[in-house]
């Protein structure tokens, strides 16, 4: 019998282990936290170089960040998860 995600996240949780990190589709506090990250920085400044020693640190992280991200979840999942975090007022809604 294979488990569906849901499945898995709940007994996860129900063995007292949390949310499992490594699935695709299931998003952890950390996920948002590096997709916040990524919005905040922003596509452009994630494709330039840029100069400014701790902008250049902030967009190097954000680029890490998006990589894995894009490993985990893909692009498709990213941008849903986008306008889910918007639409419940856990990202700004101004960021793209």
């Amino acid at each position: 019998m294979v488990l569906g995600l849901a499945t898995v996240v709940m007994q996860s949780l129900r063995d007292g282990r949390g949310v499992p990190a490594r699935y695709e589709g299931v998003w952890t506090d950390r996920d948002d936290e590096s997709l916040r990250l990524v919005v905040d920085v922003g596509p452009q400044a994630l494709e330039t170089d840029v100069r400014d020693k701790e902008v250049m640190k902030k967009v190097r992280k954000a680029r890490r960040a998006r990589d894995k991200l894009m490993d985990k979840h893909g692009e498709e999942r990213m941008a849903l998860r986008i306008k889910y975090l918007k639409a419940t007022g856990r990202l700004a809604a101004a960021a793209d």
